[in-house]
């Protein structure tokens, strides 16, 4: 079987995976101790059997017994408390690989201490995690990639080489991977505990949407990937194949650099969201406008924003430096950090004209583009970040180490504020609560826009016919396990 992506995976160890790509291959190859039922979209076992909770604050998890990792070795609750301590534990010796970090751990927990207090091991197929205050939602958070068991022995034995040599439990394993070709090749994993299908996966970058598509027509990819609806441009391709439209997806992002003095008033950042026509931005690629940091989908989103008189509009304009021109970068590829980048960089660099701020644009590579972001060696910069899950504490939470609030530093009050928020929330069994406190750090966000919202796009996915029993989470995480191919 071999399936397509509208961009490339950079890493396969899924605790730093961070292009849709890259989550996708690791859904295959590794497990989590929890999973998202295609159909409920509930929580269901995976590697953990059955879990306990009386308090939500204390969870109790009974591993799976009899089930290894592809280098033969056994998972068991050391593994468990191995892929905790390594992402949580800055003193660990595995906690700085040099291909990544662990963003979305430091997002959703921090660090020992900081939501989850300890990791127990009582028994070989007993794992007791202790959280800091109550999290209703906590078992939603074991079943997102970052998430996923990585067998302790292979991050010892490949070291920073791991990015290149996953090593999981899941139903297909790691044969090759031509990073060059952007093409990355599993085979099934014979020990796995069900029968799976096919043999082998290829699993294979496309540039272009219109290529894609034509192998998706020739029989030469059976999935076609994260593709947009505005993209679909083969003749009667609707009649001929099944499509999935993943609910959340990408949402994208203008950062602006508060590090510099003409952005580091969040009035003066407001005012650059006010000149973002949202309705010509997305009209050419099939998105939807965003106007605050959730989508309709999410728990908590209020279809509401700030006002401006046209006056204080035109006079923050004005204080950000007329007679210098600002730097906006973008990635050169189509990835989960920008879609479309560069006619969506085009489009930004119109808007600012309007409003009377100049600006180039400056296409990097990849790695430089994260070097830069990293480094706050930018003006404006798009990003985006993809909704593994839908839900709001997830995805604002990911927001919070070194995305969004990657240029920020803890002396914002503000960041506080959105912190009690979220702790709040988690507190809290029933969602109409729970989507008060969302809609409350939404609004913080809003206020002090640490980043302009552009728009958020659905996932796309195409399959033939010869695709059977294809099963995907409503956000487009698909249960390769299930699937096989007809005649």
């Amino acid at each position: 079987m071999t399936c397509s992506f509208m961009d490339r995976g950079t890493s396969f160890d899924p605790a730093t995976a961070d292009t849709f790509s890259s989550a996708q291959i690791c859904s295959a190859i590794f497990e989590g101790l929890v999973a998202i039922d295609e159909k409920t979209s509930r929580p269901k076992p995976a590697l953990a059997r059955k879990w306990m909770t009386s308090d939500y604050k204390t969870w109790t998890f009974y591993l799976k017994k009899g089930v290894k990792f592809h280098d033969g070795s056994d998972f068991t609750s050391s593994s468990v408390k191995f892929n905790f301590d390594r992402q949580l534990d800055p003193s660990h010796p595995f906690a700085k690989p040099s291909y990544g970090s662990f963003d979305v751990y430091k997002g959703l927990f921090g660090r020992y201490g900081d939501f989850i207090t300890r990791v127990d091991i009582p028994e070989k197929y007993k794992v007791r995690i202790v959280l800091k205050y109550p999290d209703s939602d906590f078992l939603r958070k074991l079943a997102i990639p970052a998430a996923f068991m990585v067998s302790p022995y292979a991050v010892k034995k490949f070291g920073d080489e791991l990015a290149s040599n996953p090593v999981g439990t899941g139903p297909y394993e790691f044969s090759e991977w031509r990073q060059s070709a952007g093409r990355f090749i599993a085979s099934r994993n014979v020990g796995y505990r069900e029968l799976v299908f096919p043999d082998r996966i290829i699993f294979e970058y496309c540039e272009q949407a219109d290529y894609g598509l034509r192998q998706l027509a020739r029989g030469n990819t059976d999935i076609l990937f994260n593709i947009a609806s505005a993209d679909i441009k083969v003749p009667n391709i609707d009649k001929k194949y099944e499509f999935v439209k993943s609910q959340p997806g990408i949402f994208c992002f203008l950062l602006l650099n508060p590090y510099k003095k003409e952005f580091s008033s969040p009035a003066a950042r407001r005012a650059v969201s006010y000149l973002i026509d949202r309705e010509d931005l997305v009209s050419s690629f099939g998105a939807e406008e965003a106007f605050s940091f959730l989508a309709p989908y999410h728990a908590g989103y209020e279809e509401r924003g700030y006002s401006f008189l046209m006056s204080d509009i035109t006079y923050l304009l004005s204080r950000i430096a007329p007679n210098r021109s600002f730097v906006i970068i973008y990635p050169e590829e189509h990835a989960v950090y920008a879609i479309n980048p560069e006619l969506v960089a085009e489009k930004i660099k119109n808007y600012l004209r309007a409003g009377g701020i100049k600006s180039e644009l400056r296409k990097l590579p990849l790695d430089e583009y994260k070097r830069a972001l990293n480094a706050r060696n930018y003006d404006l910069a798009l990003w985006g970040e993809f909704d593994f899950s839908g839900n709001s504490d997830i995805f604002l939470s990911l927001l919070r180490p070194v995305r969004i609030f990657r240029n920020f530093s803890e002396a914002y009050s503000w960041i506080d504020e959105f912190d009690e928020a979220i702790k709040n929330s988690r507190r809290l069994a029933k969602p109409k609560a729970k989507a008060s406190y969302y809609a409350k750090a939404n609004e913080i966000l809003l206020k002090n826009m640490p980043a302009v919202p552009l728009f958020y796009k659905a996932q796309v996915i195409i399959y033939s016919e010869r695709v059977c029993n294809f099963l995907s989470s409503p956000y487009g995480i698909v249960n390769f396990g299930a699937l096989w191919l007809g005649s």
